[in-house]
């Protein structure tokens, strides 16, 4: 059910983006390159749509993934404590953990690499040896 449910996804999503008038409404992105580096991958879609991200969303955002700002400042403010900060079934984004996993067994990964190996490739993830 989920592998012919994930085909049907793919299959709407490419007849989708084909009939987007404007190609340059449409940034894909990938979960790994969003986790390795998501302010450079940010700043690669707003690049791509032709947005501005100003210095105040991009201090707030760095904040928030608990990344330090690319400018200097010699005087900083005490952080306030606020709902979203004290409250734990809300995880912060800076100490977020990627969930890890058993590896597949290696018939079920070629199972699911034949069915779904176009998506792998298109999205540049690979595929099992």
């Amino acid at each position: 059910f989920i592998l012919r449910q994930y085909e049907i996804l793919w299959d709407r999503y490419q007849e989708g983006k084909s009939q987007l008038q404007l190609q340059q409404q449409l940034v894909e992105v990938s979960y790994d390159e969003l986790a390795q580096d998501p302010m450079a991958t940010l700043d690669r879609i707003y690049q791509s749509l032709g947005w501005a991200l100003s210095d105040k969303y991009r201090s707030k955002l760095q904040r928030e993934l608990g990344l330090k700002a690319k400018t200097t400042s010699t005087a900083t403010a005490p952080a306030k404590r606020t709902a979203a900060t004290t409250t734990p079934s809300v995880p912060s984004p800076a100490t977020y953990k990627r969930n890890r996993h058993k590896p597949l067994p290696a018939q079920l990964r070629r199972v699911i690499d034949h069915r779904w190996g176009s998506s792998f490739e298109t999205l540049g993830y690979a595929k099992a040896p």
